[in-house]
């Protein structure tokens, strides 16, 4: 017999499931193809440097996860689904990541 799943297992089925539909999505793919300088090279719409396409994320400007208050799943979702216009592409490793720290940090300090 199967162990009944978490609150928190189902949601982060879900959430992973959202994240996968996303990038399939036709915003996604408009934003790769607006960074994208010849095949397999991309443009980091931060700071310039052109990558190997493995070596990028499509992110979105404002945050899916808010930093400001307390996790909703249906503003998320609804982040999630912007238009391309709020997607940047960015390089993985000074960008994207640098980003992303300074996101959790400021999660941490409001204590979301």
């Amino acid at each position: 017999m199967k162990k009944e799943r978490t609150e928190a297992q189902k949601l982060g089925t879900y959430l992973g499931k959202m994240r996968l539909a996303w990038r399939q999505s036709p915003m996604y793919w408009e934003a790769y193809k607006r960074a994208q300088v010849d095949t397999g090279l991309i443009k980091c719409e931060k700071c310039g440097d052109v990558v190997h396409y493995r070596m990028i994320e499509v992110d979105h400007i404002v945050p899916v996860v808010s930093v400001d208050g307390p996790r909703d799943i249906q503003q998320e979702v609804f982040r999630m689904n912007c238009p391309a216009s709020g997607l940047q592409v960015l390089c993985l490793e000074k960008c994207h990541r640098g980003k992303s720290k300074k996101e959790n940090a400021a999660r941490r300090k409001k204590g979301i």
